[in-house]
């Protein structure tokens, strides 16, 4: 190394003029390349240009079937037909399954007799439409005088197996439970004892010749009363559980059973109270318009007609029909089960028509407008299959997701395709503005400050000197552009440091 650093040096000293020029290129070299990457990475000139911009907003969401419907039985019976099976399509007005109904068809039947009896003119006599009415009359006067007999077993029978010393007044509950439920209880105990005691002196009283309208509604307002008092009751004693101190498991099924059985007989005494006060009426009017041959004929074939539908309506409740163009979800019955009023027993969704739901951040809703159109990808088919959508529905009440306000957008699917299925996820840009031809710049390059936006741009007569220039935006892109309103010209120049 000492060798090379001595033979170094004597080649200096002998060629000194030489070294001396090497060294003063490489430097102006060196200056000149730093200069140039100096000034190429200072500043970066960026135009201004006309083009496009597009306000998207991106969310997430699930297809739903445009229509779905779980269908129930009217009125309970057993299942006779099930027609179809899950997967069938199905149209609408189509027979999915029915009930039992010989004895509603033989009504039916009955009713389209009696109707062409009536248009054919063979009608009552006026002596049977008194004797009809005199029937009942007495039919209503069993009905009120039945409503109390059921009305007091129901309270002081039944009811009153919950309380303790339930002859007194202002007895309390056999069990704790809710206070102002307890006290509900409690007091319309000691005021239906009373109604009863003053409904049963009216009664004496009662002949078929009385104001059997007056006695109709008292009885009426009366069963009304312990109805609810008694779903109170069934309230308490159904959120009651076993103490091994005070209450038994089969104390408790006791009184649940009395409760049971009181609701049961107070409804069936409703029914048919109000069955009775219907058939009263009929009666009555059968009586007015039989005084005159004419309208007592219009009368019958009216009330024949009424019958007729009725015993349709009795009969339609029996059989479910489709009520969409759709496919079965779910079918929940079995062939000779006994099936009850109300319990879901066909679920439909309609079949090839979409849409999806989705949940907008309250920053981007006010931006979606009821119509605007979406690219839509599902997660089943990935990023490269789109689908079109539009916005259809907007709901105005927001709903709160991981604490942030969204508003649930409703969006619609412009066609038909089988690849879509329900509950599949969904990727919406959903495009809420867009401007063409407009000036438009990097967002990046502006700068916002206390009175406006500004960019940079080169001084026209000195351009080593960089200018602040206010400015007016506009539509602000997805894509990171945004619109020049006013301020710049088509190819300014503006400069980012």
């Amino acid at each position: 190394m000492k060798n090379i650093l001595k033979t170094f040096g004597n080649f200096v000293k002998s060629h000194k003029i030489i070294v001396t020029v090497v060294l003063i290129i490489v430097i102006l070299i060196a200056w000149y390349v730093f200069k140039n990457n100096s000034e190429n990475t200072s500043r970066i000139e960026v135009p201004v240009v006309r083009g496009s911009i597009s306000e998207i907003v991106s969310v997430t969401g699930n297809v739903k079937p445009l229509s779905a419907v779980d269908l129930a039985f009217e009125l309970s019976g057993r299942v006779a037909d099930i027609n179809v099976a899950v997967g069938d399509k199905v149209s609408a007005g189509q027979t999915l399954a029915s009930l039992s109904n010989a004895d509603l068809t033989a009504n039916l039947d009955q009713a389209r007799a009696n109707l062409k009896k009536a248009q054919a003119g063979v009608g009552d006599t006026a002596d049977k439409t008194i004797l009809d009415l005199a029937q009942a009359e007495e039919s209503l006067v069993n009905a009120v005088k039945d409503s109390y007999t059921k009305a007091d077993d129901a309270v002081r029978n039944k009811m009153f197996s919950l309380f303790t010393n339930p002859g007194r007044y202002q007895a309390k509950l056999a069990f704790t439970t809710n206070v102002s439920l307890a006290d509900d209880i409690e007091k319309g105990k000691d005021a239906e004892g009373d109604i009863l005691d003053s409904w049963y002196k009216t009664l004496q009283n009662l002949t078929n010749t009385s104001d059997l309208e007056t006695y109709y509604n008292t009885a009426l307002t009366n069963l009304m009363q312990i109805k609810s008092l008694l779903d109170k009751c069934a309230e308490a004693v159904n959120g009651l559980s076993p103490d091994s101190t005070f209450i038994s498991q089969t104390q408790i099924d006791t009184w649940k059973l009395n409760i049971s059985t009181a609701r049961t007989n107070i409804n069936a005494a409703i029914d048919t109270l109000t069955g009775s006060f219907d058939q009263y009426k009929t009666a009555m009017l059968s009586v007015k318009t039989s005084k005159n041959s004419t309208l007592a004929e219009e009368a019958g074939i009216e009330q024949a007609q009424a019958s007729v539908a009725s015993a349709e309506a009795a009969l339609a409740k029996s059989v479910l029909e489709s009520p969409i163009n759709g496919v079965v979800t779910n079918i929940d019955a079995k062939l000779g089960e006994i099936a009850p009023v109300g319990k879901n027993v066909i679920s439909i969704i309609s079949y090839g028509d979409y849409e999806v739901e989705s949940f907008v951040p309250e920053a981007d809703i006010a931006k979606v407008k009821i119509g605007n159109l979406a690219s839509t990808t599902l997660d089943a088919y990935g990023s490269g299959v789109n689908f079109e959508t539009e916005v259809i529905k907007i709901d105005p009440a927001a709903t709160v997701i991981d604490g942030v306000p969204t508003y649930k957008v409703t969006l619609r699917f412009t066609g038909q395709d089988d690849r879509i299925l329900s509950g599949m996820t969904a990727n919406l840009d959903i495009l809420t503005d867009q401007k063409n031809n407009i000036l438009i710049l990097p967002n990046r390059l502006i700068v916002t400050k206390d009175d406006g936006k500004y960019v940079s741009i080169i001084n026209p007569n000195d351009p080593s000197e960089v200018l602040s220039k206010k400015i007016v935006t506009g539509l602000r892109g997805s894509d990171g552009n945004v619109e020049i309103v006013s301020g710049l010209n088509e190819g300014d120049e503006v400069v980012t440091q």
